[in-house]
This record gives structure tokens, C-alpha cells and sequence, in this order.
């Protein structure tokens, strides 16, 4: 059991509708997850003697300070080349397969895979000399999502629980994605805990798996340890 407390909450549903358009302002929640679901969403006041309670018991509690930090609904990106794309130049141009701590560092917990070449996370990006000569190609990687949302919030001044609309409620609702999208007592325990400063990801819970901490990401089992 994990317990994520003193962080403010966002993405809470509407009690009455679960529409995009009703998500609640935030609110100072800690968040209680087991089995891979969101057990609770518990007022901070009640915690402790909740943890008391259930420390005799033979459950492993795992408590997590976030305080002050910002905790959202895992990102969902509906277009991903997960196993590469690309190629038109043969096979020496295609792009890589992503790789898992790649996707986890841009605070992702659901992709859709894609077939085909060129997209949003998969466009190539022509890098030209002061002579106007091609000299490279770059490409995008998992984190743009993540990006647009830092760029709305700390660029734009747009309010966190519009922002992160566009990859939490909005496309788990029109795709139909049941226990995504949102932070509420059943679903499922897919979370980033975002530093209130910059926004970027301190804590991703996959399913209630811890993803990655401040020190640690998971990884593929083939990717390399170095960077």
C-alpha cells in the first residue's frame, strides 16, 4: 500500500458528471493506493490515525511525502510509434522503438500504439548549417506531451487542472478508457507528482507500481544503465 501525502490533487472528477468540462478545482488530498486502484481519497486530517490503524496489520505501507506538490492523473498519449517509424530513406532513417524510461520520464502511464511513419511524437526534425546544408535529423521524443503542458502553465499562466486536460480527461473519455484520466476512489493508480516549481515529474505510479522517484527511473530491460 502507498500512500501519497500533503500534495494538492487535480483532476478530480465532477461528483455528478465526469466530462472534461467538470473537473473539480484542486483540492489537499492524500491519495491511498493497493492493488493497483485508488483506494482512497483521504482528507489530510485523517491519515495518520488511518495509517495507525492498519500498521499492526500485515499490509507493507509505503507513506510518501509530497507535500506542496502537485499531483495529477498519468498522461495518455494517443499516438505513439512505440516500435519505431519511419524508413522512407531506407532503413538507416527509421526511428528507434521507444524506450520505457523514456516514456515514464515524459510522465506517461498510457500510450496508444501506432503503426505507420511520421507523427506528433515521431516527426523528423531537419537540422541545417548557416550554409543552409542538411546535416541531421532529430525527432521528437515522449516528453512533448509533458512539455505542452509546462509550456501552457508557466508560459501562458493557464490554470494546472485546464491544462492537463488535453492528456488526462479529454482522451479518456473519447476513447473510452475506463479508470484513466482521472484521480477518484476506484480508478486506476495512475499518477504523477509534478514539483510545483517547473512542473517536471518527481513520483510516476503505474497501476500502483512506482515508475520513478527523484533518484530512480524504471527501465527496459535492455536499455542501457549509463545514459
Amino acid at each position: 500500500m502507498i500512500v501519497l501525502t500533503g500534495g494538492t490533487v487535480y483532476g478530480l472528477p465532477n461528483s455528478t458528471n465526469t466530462t472534461p468540462e467538470n473537473v473539480c478545482t484542486p483540492q489537499r488530498k492524500d491519495v491511498v493506493i493497493a492493488a493497483g486502484k485508488i483506494l482512497a481519497m483521504m482528507d489530510p486530517s485523517k491519515t495518520a490515525s488511518f495509517i495507525d490503524s492498519i500498521r499492526h496489520s500485515e499490509l507493507t505501507i509505503l507513506p510518501i511525502s509530497v507535500e506542496d506538490q502537485l499531483i495529477i492523473p498519468g498522461l495518455i498519449d494517443v499516438h505513439v510509434h512505440a516500435i519505431g517509424g519511419g524508413g522512407e530513406q531506407g532503413p538507416y532513417s527509421r526511428t528507434p522503438e521507444s524506450r520505457l524510461s523514456e516514456l515514464i520520464r515524459g510522465g506517461l502511464t498510457t500510450i496508444v500504439g501506432v503503426l505507420g511513419t511520421d507523427g506528433v511524437t515521431r516527426r523528423s526534425h531537419p537540422k541545417y548549417d548557416s550554409s543552409s546544408r542538411l546535416i541531421s535529423y532529430g525527432m521528437d521524443l515522449p516528453d512533448s506531451t509533458l512539455r505542452t503542458i509546462q509550456t501552457l502553465v508557466l508560459k501562458y499562466s493557464w490554470p494546472v487542472e485546464e491544462a492537463i486536460q488535453f492528456s488526462t480527461s479529454n482522451p479518456a473519455t473519447y476513447l473510452n478508457l475506463a479508470g484513466k484520466g482521472f484521480l477518484a476512489e476506484g480508478y486506476d493508480a495512475d499518477i504523477v507528482v509534478l514539483n510545483q516549481t517547473d512542473l517536471t515529474p518527481l513520483y510516476v505510479i503505474g497501476k500502483g507500481q512506482i515508475l520513478k522517484t527523484p533518484t530512480w527511473i524504471k527501465r527496459g530491460m535492455f536499455e542501457l544503465i549509463s545514459e
